[in-house]
């Protein structure tokens, strides 16, 4: 039985697709670049097949519009055209790729939500083995002063636009008198470890509105986030394909 190469590595047939294909798109120049590595070889080396198209498309456009500035031999006004319209092209290009459209609706979920820890009595490995997850016993709710701190990393509490002074306030008032402990400083004061409990994760709506209001006005947001950032796909790619055309020489 023959040795497999790892998934990602082409074989012999796939090579020869490769190829072939390549001639097809560079196929009137036969002439290998010879400053090619140089200028391909940090993107190329990291580059696999799942990647994406617009990473693919930053990169050739951003050497395109280095071409330009340095080599490009037209007049002065169609140079400048032509890196305006790279340019523009290139920061939405990576304005998609930072793909901040959720934080907003990230961010309004947190000022008017509060996390909650809940503790359950024992492992919870041995609880499915027993099947006795039917009768867990809840030993505390842990209100969290932030979203699951013990949970998920600051760096992505989308910390870098911290909450408004009223959503502060509002949250402060509805944690005044719920046990704010993390699990850790919780496990301590009972004489307990992590092998004690397990734990589950849940939320509470702290702005007085309804579950069907907050619900209703979540999915808003978030519809409205991934229609923008939609839009933008398509106005990259429409740009794209307007512009190209006249790019080069």
């Amino acid at each position: 039985m023959s040795k497999r190469n790892r998934w990602w590595k082409p074989n012999k047939e796939t090579k020869k697709m490769l190829r072939e294909e390549a001639d097809k798109l560079i196929g009137y120049d036969k002439t290998v670049n010879p400053s090619w590595k140089s200028r391909w070889k940090y993107f190329i080396k990291r580059q696999y097949p799942w990647y994406g198209l617009i990473e693919l498309n930053q990169f050739k456009i951003i050497e395109m519009r280095d071409y330009m500035i340095h080599y490009g031999w037209l007049a002065e006004e169609e140079i400048a055209k032509q890196v305006r319209e790279m340019s523009e092209v290139i920061n939405l290009g990576y304005k998609i790729l930072e793909d901040k459209y959720e934080d907003a609706a990230h961010k309004w979920l947190r000022e008017n939500e509060c996390s909650i820890t809940l503790v359950y009595k024992g492992n919870l490995l041995k609880s499915l083995k027993d099947k006795s997850l039917k009768d867990e016993e809840l030993l505390v709710k842990l209100y969290n002063r932030g979203a699951f701190e013990d949970l998920i990393s600051p760096a992505e509490l989308y910390l870098d636009d911290p909450m408004s002074k009223e959503a502060f306030e509002m949250r402060k008032e509805f944690i005044k008198d719920k046990d704010t402990r993390s699990v850790a400083e919780w496990l301590e004061a009972n004489n307990l470890t992590e092998k004690d409990i397990h734990t589950a994760y849940s939320g509470e709506w702290i702005n007085g509105k309804s579950d069907e209001e907050n619900q209703a006005e979540v999915e808003r947001r978030f519809k409205e986030a991934w229609k923008a950032r939609q839009d933008d796909i398509n106005k990259y790619f429409a740009l794209i394909a307007e512009y190209q055309y006249g790019w080069g020489d």
